[in-house]
Formats: C-alpha cells, structure tokens, sequence
C-alpha cells in the first residue's frame, strides 16, 4: 500500500538543463515542472551551474526541491559556444553520473528527464533502475512543400533538421523511448510507433497572477480602431514563418492601405525580412522593433488587432499564450503544439502550402479588421483561454502523470 504522498513524500528527480524562475519559453517550462512536483513530492533537481544566482535569488523556491549543480569539466565549457546542442549533448553524460547517485544513496521512486524537450537526443536515465519519464518535445518534421518558402539559408537548415530527425530516430528508440515508461510530447500519437508509452502533453504556462495582469482592461473597442495593426513576435528564424506573415500582410494592405505591420525580435532571418517587405511593397508600413524588454513588448502586443504567428513546428509557443490573456486574438498553424495551445481561444488554419497558408491568414486577417462583433467574439474566447494555462492547471496535468507512472510500478 502506498502512503499519503502529505505524510511521506516520495523522492523524485527532475532533470532540467534548462530551469529559470519567472521566465518563458523553456526555461520556464523547467521551473514549472520544479513548482508542480514540488506540491507533492521531494524533487532533486539536476541543473548547471548557470542557473544557481537565479535559483537562489527567488522566493518562489519550493521548500521540498533540492538542486544540485553539475557541470562538464572546464575545458569542455568553450564547446557551449560553438555549438550549444553539442554541449547539451555532453552534459546528458554527468547528469546521467548524477542521477545515478541519487538513485544508489536514496529511494528514488521516478525519474523525469524535463528540459530540453527534443525527441532527436539521447537521455540516458532510462538505464537506472528506476520508472523513467521523458520529454520528447516535438517529432514532426517541417512539411517538404514549405520549404522553398523560405530562405535559401533557412531552407537549407530546415531540410537538415529533417534529415537529422530521421537518422536520429533509431539510436533515439534504442537508447532512450524504449526504456521510458512513458513519453510525454506535443507531436501527435500517429507520429510515434505504436508499441511505445506516448501521452501528448503540451507543457507550459505562466503564473495565474501573471495571466491576470496581462488581461485588458479597456472600454473600447480594440478591432474597432481606425488603423487596423497585426504583430509578430519572436526570433527571427525562418520555421517561425515570418514570411508566410509578410506576405499575407502585404495582400492585406491591397484591401486596407492604412493597415499597419510590427514585428519584434531579432535573428538571423531580419535580413531577409527587410527585404521581403521591400519586395512586396509594404515595407513603409512593416516597423522592425527589434528585441524589445518584455514589459515593451507586453505593450504593443496588447496595443495590436491580432497576432500573426504561423509557426512551422513549435512545442508550446509563450506568445501565443500572451496573445490570449492580453485578449489580442492568435492566428497560427495546425501544426505542432500550437494548435492544442490556442484550440477554441484563436484561429487555427489548416497548413496544407505555402500559398493556401497565406490566403487563410490574409481572409482571417481581413475578417478581424472589418467585423468588430468577430474581433470581439474571438478576443473574448482568447481571454478565457489563456486560463487553461496557468501553472496550477499545467502542473495537476503534469502530476497526473507520475500518478499514472507510479500507479503501474507499485
């Protein structure tokens, strides 16, 4: 029989590469799983040496987490910069050491590799003799007809992403999915073969108090404005589908010249932006922002009509969440994580080209600006959306699984 979890708390590890308090994207996610296990057991949570200062900086650290800071050996930390993925790669390795004596020193009842969330590297901790947990992130590969659509560069590393996902898969299987007992991921289940433990789980979120600061509280009508704005936000890399953006925005403008474009970020892609709105003639009314503090970017994105954010392939996708709680409707992609994160609460559009994709997004574009009762209707939906979010509801899903898990072992 199995004792109450408030009376003797079951002993857990977490591994998180990537754990950051109060902040988005996947280090947030590595927090997240902290403060949710955290409720209901004793986590050790395996993290570098990097995210120490803001570890102990924040009173938000659960009583019950202990973390303990690993690091490869300091001549390996030049590869960091060279290649961030090799070294993530590396350090699998002393995490793995790591866990290992966790589970030989105390009663280690499961193991949840967190952070990050890809299904093309190798987790070692399947090998402990102990239930093991992994975060898959996303399998699906970026359609082949999208590709040409992007840059020649960005193209080009697409298509190697896709050749890696297929040759990684059989040493990923072997080392890693056939000895979790359960996968966690955003891709769908038709993605996975069928003789493994997969559960989609999209995993992310933000704080209830969060959320609420960011819902509107207007008395006007924001789809009602005379000069109708759409936003993007991100880094700027090609699978974010910025262009896919673009072009819909300059059909947009052939319908409401006074229509307005703003993209904040910065990256690789920022060239080829600049010259693609040139190209299409909605240069003068496409403001490059740059990379803006969050509490600016917070500002224009709750001052926009809509976001545009068709993602190739995304796990989770912070924006999108902030779109909703600021009650500025998301348009994306059926594609990935994007999809389950928006569902009722935005507008999902079917991702069969690269032509259809910018009809689909200029017409619903097109749709937000001209009928304010829709805007309305849709912000509406976003709002109470976002409240599926927070980290609360995130973290019952997550504990939901470890009951699962250590239901079937016990």
């Amino acid at each position: 029989m199995i004792m109450s979890k408030e009376n003797d708390p079951k002993e857990i590890v977490l591994s998180a590469f990537a754990c950051h308090p109060n902040y988005g994207s996947e280090k947030g996610i590595g927090w997240l799983a902290v403060k949710a296990a955290a409720r209901e057991y004793r986590v050790h949570v395996i993290t570098p040496t990097e995210n120490k200062s803001p570890i102990q900086g924040t009173n938000e650290r659960p009583d019950r987490a202990h973390f303990h800071y690993v690091d490869l050996p300091s001549w390996l930390h030049p590869l960091r910069d060279r290649s961030a993925q090799l070294y993530y790669l590396c350090w699998q390795w002393v995490a793995y050491r790591k866990a290992k004596q966790l589970v030989e020193e105390r009663s280690i009842a499961l193991i949840h590799h967190v952070t990050y969330g890809n299904s093309w590297t190798p987790v070692l901790h399947g090998y402990l003799d102990v239930p093991f947990i992994w975060n898959a992130g996303g399998r699906a590969k970026t359609p082949q007809v999208f590709l040409n659509s992007l840059s020649r560069t960005g193209g080009k590393q697409e298509q190697l992403r896709n050749v890696l996902l297929t040759a990684s898969a059989p040493v990923v299987r072997f080392t890693t999915a056939s000895r979790a007992a359960l996968i966690h991921t955003c891709s769908k289940r038709s993605l996975w073969p069928n003789d493994l433990p997969v559960r989609r789980l999209i995993f992310g979120g933000l704080p209830e108090d969060k959320i609420r600061e960011l819902s509107p509280n207007r008395t006007e009508e924001k789809g009602s404005s005379s000069s109708f704005c759409a936003i993007s936000i991100g880094r700027l890399l090609s699978w974010k589908g910025f262009g896919l953006g673009l072009r819909a925005f300059a059909r947009l403008r052939e319908h409401v010249p006074e229509a307005q474009h703003w993209i904040v970020g910065d990256g690789p892609e920022q060239n080829h932006l600049r010259r693609l709105a040139t190209e299409l003639g909605c240069a003068d009314a496409t403001r490059f922002w740059g990379r803006l503090p969050r509490d600016k970017t917070l500002d224009l994105l709750s001052d926009a009509d809509a976001l545009i954010h068709p993602s190739l392939h995304e796990q989770f996708g912070y924006v999108l969440l902030e779109a909703m709680a600021t009650g500025t409707p998301p348009i994306c992609l059926d594609l990935e994580g994007s999809p389950e994160v928006v569902d009722g609460g935005g507008i999902v559009i079917q991702a069969n080209d690269p032509e259809q994709v910018v009809a689909d997004l200029m017409d619903e574009l097109r749709r937000l600006e001209s009928n304010s009762g829709y805007w309305e209707e849709v912000s509406h939906r976003a709002r109470e959306r976002a409240f599926e979010w927070t980290h609360k509801r995130v973290g019952d899903r997550l504990l939901s699984l470890y009951d699962h898990v250590l239901a079937k072992t016990f």
